[in-house]
């Protein structure tokens, strides 16, 4: 091979790296303690302080492109998902933290609404932002325990997926701890991040303390280093300072290098 097409290859590589990695990082951050569900089972200590925390860290990356939502009911946060969608091009990274109730049902995973009766699927949630953006990571720190059912109420909650709705009565919620493995995540174009592994619950943490998916994802965002090495780290570091009860878990891939802390030209290969 010539030295000129050793030195032409090399230089389409490091093009191509360096295109993946000048990809822009947009984030979603929500937070929801609901103070406003008539239901004081729904009560949690510390995710819109946790959501403010994340929000921090990422702005501290330097992440331009960073939107907080705190306490959204179920319209509102219909709307701040379809808008932050709808501001993705095909060259974006879409980062969603969320801190709030998460619960599993007939094997699928919602996010729980402010208002605590509305259930949102989260793999449609996942479609319908990677329809718009390059990649798509979804950070759960969700894994809690579940304030439905084991009572028998009388009460219901509405499932949302995409746009059908059904009603479920509130007692028929699973209430076997954590979320379940997403069953339809294929492709290599998401990362879902759980705060703990599948059939486990992750703690909310003392109140006003935060909870330790959260203080040490907030760390770690700040680090130099890449989105796999994040994740690792962040892993690692909450499966020890909450001496293994707690192992952060992660499902699906993306094909290339995504850095939220600098190094945005200078890819690893």
């Amino acid at each position: 091979m010539s030295k000129l097409m050793q030195i032409w290859l090399a230089f389409t590589a490091f093009f191509a790296l360096s295109s993946a990695a000048l990809a822009e990082e947009k984030v979603l951050i929500i937070g929801i303690d609901y103070t406003t569900a008539e239901d004081e089972r729904m009560l949690l200590s510390n995710p819109v302080r946790d959501a403010r925390e994340i929000s921090r860290a990422f702005s501290r990356a330097g992440v331009d492109d960073v939107i907080l939502l705190l306490e959204p009911d179920q319209s509102h946060l219909r709307m701040a998902l379809s808008q932050f969608s709808d501001n993705l091009s095909e060259e974006d990274v879409a980062i969603i933290y969320y801190a709030g109730h998460a619960v599993q049902y007939e094997g699928e995973n919602y996010i729980v609404a402010g208002d605590g009766k509305t259930l949102i699927n989260l793999i449609n949630l996942i479609d319908t932002v990677n329809q718009r953006s390059k990649a798509t990571v979804v950070i759960l720190d969700a894994c809690r325990n579940s304030p439905y059912g084991g009572i028998a109420t009388g009460r219901s909650v509405t499932l949302e997926n995409g746009n059908a709705r059904r009603s479920v009565a509130e007692d028929a919620i699973a209430t076997t701890g954590g979320l379940a493995q997403i069953g339809d995540l294929r492709g290599l174009s998401t990362v879902v991040f759980f705060s703990t592994e599948p059939g486990n619950v992750a703690t909310d943490g003392e109140a006003g303390e935060g909870s330790p998916f959260a203080k040490v994802f907030a760390r770690e965002v700040r680090r130099r280093q890449s989105l796999d090495d994040l994740l690792r780290r962040t892993a690692i570091r909450v499966n020890e300072e909450t001496g293994g009860q707690q192992s952060p878990w992660r499902q699906g891939d993306i094909p290339f290098d995504v850095f939220v802390a600098g190094m945005k030209v200078m890819a690893i290969p």
